[in-house]
C-alpha cells in the first residue's frame, strides 16, 4: 500500500470526475466502489491535507477511470494536473518513506 497526501479539493475533484465516468459491467462497478471506499478512509489528517492508503490496483483502476473522463475547460485540466501530481508523488511507497 502506498500512502498519499491529498487536499480536500483534490479528493472533491476526483469524486466529480469519477461521477462523470461510465461503468461497463460488474467488475468496473466493483472497482469504482473500491476507489470510493479508499478515498473515504483517511489514516491521518493535518491542516487541509488528509493521508490515504491506496493499493497499486486501486491506483491503476483510478487512472483507467480518469482516462475515460471527459474534461471541460481550463479548470478541469488544472484539477486533473493537480490530481496526477499528487498521485505520482506518494509520501510513502510500500512502507518506505519517499524523500
Amino acid at each position: 500500500m502506498n500512502k498519499y497526501e491529498l487536499s480536500e479539493s483534490i479528493v472533491n475533484n476526483l469524486m466529480v470526475f469519477l461521477d462523470r465516468t461510465t461503468c461497463q459491467g460488474l467488475k468496473e462497478h466493483q472497482a469504482l466502489s473500491e476507489i470510493i471506499q479508499a478515498l473515504q478512509k483517511t489514516f491521518a489528517e493535518d491542516d487541509n491535507m488528509s493521508k490515504y492508503e491506496l493499493s497499486d490496483a486501486i491506483l491503476s483502476n483510478l487512472m483507467v477511470f480518469l482516462d475515460r473522463t471527459t474534461y471541460k475547460g481550463l479548470r478541469d485540466h488544472q484539477a486533473l494536473s493537480e490530481i496526477l501530481h499528487a498521485l505520482h508523488s506518494p509520501i510513502e511507497k510500500n512502507n518506505e518513506e519517499v524523500e
